[in-house]
């Protein structure tokens, strides 16, 4: 069976989407280098909360005008509910009918869907991350939170790295133990549709497999703010983000 185990937390947080083979070696993430090998243990944690706190502080950026117009020539694909746009003639893994791998000129890539039988994203994040702490924690830079993954996703994305330094440190504590959500991510995009909400994550230089194909994670919900999950690994930014964005409900 073959899985990606897309590590979205460093802090005890892991969703899991299914994946092919190819992407299981996306998710390499080196746990000690020459750097912090000689470090104590009090250094790494304050290293890590630094991490997190950039990490949450990355605020939503305006996606590229150029990542909307997907060229007229690719196909829509629909995979348990989710569509996207794909280069034309994308073909199904031969081992994992969740895995479409595509061409787009020279450069090659590959879409993994969420099935049936993959973690309940929604419930794993309700039960590793206290909602009603949340509430406060939002609630002190004035932003409301209803309680759903989806409110805080947007909140986290409304949030300066300034802002976070700026706050008491039991709220700054408060937040790096949220900090794995966004552990692996160099830039957020929030993309509204009509029906459904984008949030992708750029882990471009944090997650790439061994064919040298970034990750973007795309984390889509509709209005009930239940969550179905993508994940696109190709070396080119700009097809990356067309896919991404192109992502859609049903």
């Amino acid at each position: 069976m073959r899985k990606i185990a897309v590590l979205i937390a460093a802090l005890s947080l892991l969703a899991l989407t299914g994946c092919g083979e190819k992407a299981d070696k996306a998710a390499r993430v080196e746990e000690t280098t020459a750097e912090t090998a000689s470090l104590s243990d009090a250094e790494k944690l304050q290293r890590l909360k630094e991490t997190s706190i950039k990490r949450l502080g990355l605020t939503a950026s305006e996606l590229p005008e150029e990542a909307l117009e997907v060229p007229d020539d690719w196909e829509q694909l629909t995979v348990n509910g989710v569509t996207v746009r794909l280069p034309a003639d994308f073909t199904v893994d031969a081992e994992d009918s969740t895995v479409y791998d595509f061409r787009c000129n020279d450069v090659k890539g590959y879409v993994c869907f969420s099935d049936d039988g993959d973690v309940d994203v929604n419930e794993l994040y309700k039960t590793m991350m206290d909602m009603a702490d949340l509430k406060k924690v939002f609630g002190s830079f004035g932003l409301e939170f209803d309680g759903t993954t989806r409110s805080m996703f947007g909140n986290f994305l409304k949030l300066s790295e300034e802002d976070i330094r700026s706050a008491d440190e039991k709220t700054r504590d408060e937040l790096t133990n949220f900090g794995g959500l966004f552990f692996f991510t160099e830039k957020a995009y929030d993309v509204e549709k009509s029906g459904c909400e984008l949030f992708i994550s750029d882990m471009k230089d944090s997650l790439r497999d061994d064919e040298g194909n970034d990750a973007y994670s795309v984390d889509i919900f509709d209005d009930n703010s239940e969550l179905s999950v993508i994940t696109v690994n190709c070396k080119d930014e700009l097809t990356a983000l067309r896919i991404a964005a192109s992502a859609d409900l049903q």
